[in-house]
């Protein structure tokens, strides 16, 4: 009996194993996951510019060209001195300098000139309005002083002189050391002096002046800070310290507002 159940259950069990080993076994299937198009296309990450709007631009309007404005002044020269001092005005004043005028040594266009030789330095040659003059030079009428300089025979530099003009609040002439004159607002006179003091080469003198030339002076009262004053009352033509060779000035006058 024992025999025969162990008999049946090896056949039992060869069955199975011969049952298992003709079967096919089958890997689990994966399932992979699909990829939207959206991620494996780089370039649909990108955002889509907006296209640009550009400003409207309005053209600006057509304009006609104005015309410049120019405003021209006539002048008029009042005569200081040519050939002859005009009647009205003095050298008297002048100090540290000898004069001559009516001197023949060297002039411009005509016979005579003023020959100036000055005997230490910083002479003053005054050209001043005289108290017993027929008429006055007001400062609103007076645009500028012009004269005729020369060193004659020699070189004269463009440091060697030093033009000032003067005037007055209360003389219509040229009174010395006259200092009714007052300061504009904003001028801190300390110890400058009261009255602009010009060298040549501030007036467009721009070389020396060459043995036998002549050179022409000009100086506008408005293109220096000089102070308030009702009347011009005289002209200065000062040597500098290093400075003491003769020199001749001639054709003098005063640049007026025409009326």
């Amino acid at each position: 009996m024992g025999d025969r159940l162990a008999t049946i259950g090896l056949t039992m069990l060869l069955a199975a194993v011969a049952t298992g080993c003709g079967q096919q076994v089958r890997e689990p299937t994966v399932i992979v996951p699909t990829v939207a198009p959206i991620f494996n296309d780089t370039a649909a990450l990108r955002p889509t510019p907006k296209p640009a709007v550009l400003p409207t631009v309005r053209p600006a309007p057509t304009v006609a060209p104005r015309e410049a404005t120019v405003v021209v002044t006539q002048t008029v020269d009042i005569q200081v001195y040519d050939d002859l001092l005009t009647p009205g005005w003095t050298l008297r004043s002048s100090n540290g300098v000898e004069y001559d005028l009516k001197s023949d040594a060297f002039t411009y266009e005509r016979a005579l000139a003023v020959e100036a030789r000055p005997t230490k330095a910083f002479s003053n040659l005054i050209f001043g309005v005289a108290r017993s003059a027929p008429r006055n030079y007001k400062r609103e009428d007076v645009l500028g002083v012009r004269f005729r300089v020369s060193g004659g025979e020699a070189i004269l530099p463009t440091d060697g002189l030093i033009v000032t003009v003067y005037g007055s609040k209360k003389f219509p002439y040229f009174v010395p050391d006259d200092r009714s004159a007052t300061v504009p607002e904003g001028r801190i006179l300390g110890e400058e002096p009261l009255f602009p003091e010009t060298r040549l080469f501030f007036l467009d003198i721009n070389r020396a002046i060459a043995p036998g030339e002549w050179a022409e002076v000009v100086v506008w009262l408005d293109d220096h800070f000089t102070p308030d004053y009702t009347y011009v009352t005289g002209i200065q033509i000062k040597n500098d310290e290093g400075y003491l060779d003769p020199f001749y000035v001639d054709d003098v006058a005063l640049i007026m507002r025409q009326p």
